[in-house]
């Protein structure tokens, strides 16, 4: 009878064994696919980041060419307003140098047709300039 009673208990101890083999493999699939779900996870994660890295750099590269843009803007309008300024000079220091009695006595002489009140043409003053060596 012994020799049935320790057939039962190895044949118990193997079907324990294989119990516990069976977990432990059962253990190591749950194990596994924690891993696959935690790396599909950072990957999604991953790709999160990247997506929002990519539009904040589309984003500040948007932005700087906005600032590039407004920069010649206001370069473009500050050279006009500039221009303008020395135009403005200039026919200042025209009138100042051909004044308007001087100028509507020398186009009457000529015979350039000029009125007798209102704004001189500045084509006008110029030519005076030109003409009586006053230009300056």
């Amino acid at each position: 009878m012994s020799g049935v009673r320790q057939g039962s208990h190895l044949e118990h101890l193997l079907e324990l064994r294989d119990r516990v083999d069976e977990e432990i493999a059962k253990e190591r699939v749950r194990a596994a696919a924690a891993d696959a779900r935690r790396a599909e996870l950072d990957a999604s994660r991953r790709e999160s980041e990247e997506a929002a890295l990519r539009d904040a750099q589309r984003a500040r590269r948007a932005a700087e060419k906005e600032a590039e843009r407004e920069e010649r803007r206001e370069a473009a309008r500050a050279a006009r307003e500039q221009a303008a300024l020395e135009r403005i000079a200039e026919v200042e220091r025209i009138e100042a140098a051909a004044p308007t009695d001087l100028v509507r006595a020398w186009a009457r002489e000529t015979g350039i047709p000029v009125g007798d009140r209102g704004r001189i043409p500045l084509d006008l003053r110029k030519q005076y300039l030109t003409a009586t060596g006053a230009a300056s």
